[in-house]
């Protein structure tokens, strides 16, 4: 199997954990935020890309996976600012639970750095489709 080959499967799966996450991360605060659907949206897109090209290792797989890519890697930036726009004064003055529930440690606040991991996804797909990658 061609290392481009493994990444793709890797990225499949790593979007099924973090469909997961955002899913139980985010299910609260989608009535107030709708914006926050959009982890999601990028989690679905990123299995379904990956996952084709995992099966399919075409030209035209590996353009819908550098595409996908890209828009996942701009959503999880995105999402850094969503998340930390309050704390650096840029947004509306209100602390929004991560999840609720009876531990205070785990529903302390939206946390800074989780919409990485969509980057991260969207780094390693782009890593995946580059030629010298496709060739190993």
């Amino acid at each position: 199997m061609k290392l481009s080959r493994a990444l793709c499967g890797f990225i499949a799966g790593g979007g099924v954990f973090l469909l997961f996450e955002t899913v139980i991360g985010h299910q609260g605060i989608l009535s107030q935020h709708p914006v926050a659907g959009l982890s999601v949206v990028a989690s679905l897109l990123c299995i379904i890309a990956a996952f084709n090209a995992f099966l399919q290792p075409r030209p035209m797989g590996w353009t819908l996976l550098q595409v996908v890519s890209v828009i996942v890697i701009l959503i999880g930036v995105a999402g850094i600012y969503f998340h930390n726009a309050s704390r650096l004064g840029l947004g509306p003055r209100q602390e929004v639970r991560a999840v609720e529930g009876d531990n205070e440690e785990r529903g302390k606040g939206v946390p800074p750095l989780a919409p990485l991991s969509l980057s991260g996804m969207g780094i390693l797909g782009l890593m995946a489709t580059h030629p010298r990658w496709r060739e190993e």
